[in-house]
């Protein structure tokens, strides 16, 4: 039997992209479906017991009792105020690590409404007016404590919200990832702004009412939002603290194991795609460059707006920002995943066990878009 570790790590990376074909897989792995009948899972997470908790997009979530169980048990049922639409939906999960004796788990998703209001609002879809990508179908986020009866698998009373915020204009970069860490949790959230152009906040009459010159995807450069950044977040009270901003859609995070480090893959625009990685050692909160930068470079879209928030990050110099620890461009084939659409979707660190040993220690990297990892 393989070890646990391994099957983790399969199954992580075999939800968030879609498996190759067994006759492109490298030699010493092979692709065995693990569970089937699932509705868009995004997130998978092992408890300390063995439990499996799998999120779905609708706002569900699936506990298996591991991985030779083939009837689940249905957790929670979120799907009412879950906006299940483009990349919105519930997207984030984890485990509080003292589980079973501390039997919480913690869900982050788009909320069907925009902040303060309430949901469904739109009902999973986005009509024209106002249209997802014409002035958008304003959405927010929520990160929850759920409390389990670890013998049933089942929520006990109604969700604990910890944060609520997030304004979100367009249909992509919404939140992302939650991620335990030495015992603290860390909660990843996209800019919410548009893809279709360089969005400083002139679109739709500022709907997040952003700063003069501080929306869109600039929100990424404030800090103040939480969009675009990665928080520090205490499971008990939801207390947070940015750590991270400067980020486009930092949809997937990881944690290298025996270190507190946070790898991060960032979801690219035009050109390039990125994973970032995350010391937490730091004193103040690490700036990752977007809009400004993309990849390695300036980025020419939101240079062109000669906008006070990257005028003056460029003033500052190369210093003051976290360059990616590695790239890959959206025209070049990246070994044998071929060019074209790109969209990191997953990241994964594989210790040791069952692949052949040359894969001991290494970051597993999946591409929505190419169909790849």
């Amino acid at each position: 039997m393989r070890p646990l570790r391994v099957i983790a790590a399969a199954l992580v990376l075999a939800v968030l992209a879609l498996a190759a074909p067994a006759s492109a897989l490298p030699p010493g792995f092979d692709a065995t479906p693990v569970f089937s009948g699932l509705v868009n899972p995004t997130s998978v997470r092992f408890a300390p017991n063995g439990t499996v908790f799998v999120a779905q997009k609708s706002g569900t979530v699936q506990a298996f009792d591991g991985p030779n169980d083939t009837t689940p048990t249905q957790v929670v049922d979120l799907s009412t105020e879950t906006y299940d639409y483009w990349d919105r939906g519930l997207l984030g999960m984890a485990v509080d690590p003292g589980y079973p004796a501390r039997p919480y788990l913690y869900l982050m998703y788009t909320r069907d409404a925009p902040p303060g209001g309430t949901p469904p609002r739109w009902g999973d879809q986005c009509p024209n007016p106002p249209g997802a990508t014409v002035n958008g179908c304003i959405a927010s986020g929520r990160l929850v404590r759920v409390q389990l009866n670890p013998a049933t698998k089942t929520a006990v009373g109604p969700p604990t919200t910890l944060i609520d915020g997030w304004c979100q204009q367009f249909p992509s970069h919404s939140i992302g990832d939650l991620r335990f860490v030495n015992g603290q949790l860390y909660a990843s959230a996209g800019d919410g702004a548009s893809f279709n152009h360089a969005d400083y906040g002139q679109t739709g009459g500022n709907p997040c009412g952003d700063p003069v010159d501080a929306g869109g995807a600039l929100r990424a450069q404030t800090s103040a939002t939480g969009d675009g950044s990665i928080l520090r977040v205490n499971p008990d009270t939801g207390a947070f603290t940015t750590v991270a901003y400067g980020l486009r859609n930092p949809f997937r995070v990881s944690n290298r194991p025996g270190t507190s480090e946070l790898w991060i893959g960032d979801v690219g625009w035009s050109t390039w795609e990125e994973v970032d990685r995350f010391d937490p050692t730091g004193a103040t909160p690490q700036n990752y460059g977007w809009p400004c930068y993309e990849g390695n470079n300036v980025q020419p879209g939101y240079d062109a707006l000669d906008k006070p928030l990257c005028d003056t990050l460029y003033g500052q110099g190369a210093g003051a920002w976290v360059k990616p620890l590695w790239t890959y461009n959206h025209s070049s084939a990246v070994d044998a995943c071929a060019s074209g659409g790109s969209s990191v979707s997953g990241l994964a660190f594989y210790p040791s066990g069952g692949f052949p040993d040359s894969y001991d220690g290494g970051l597993f990297v999946s591409d929505y878009s190419r169909d790849c990892i």
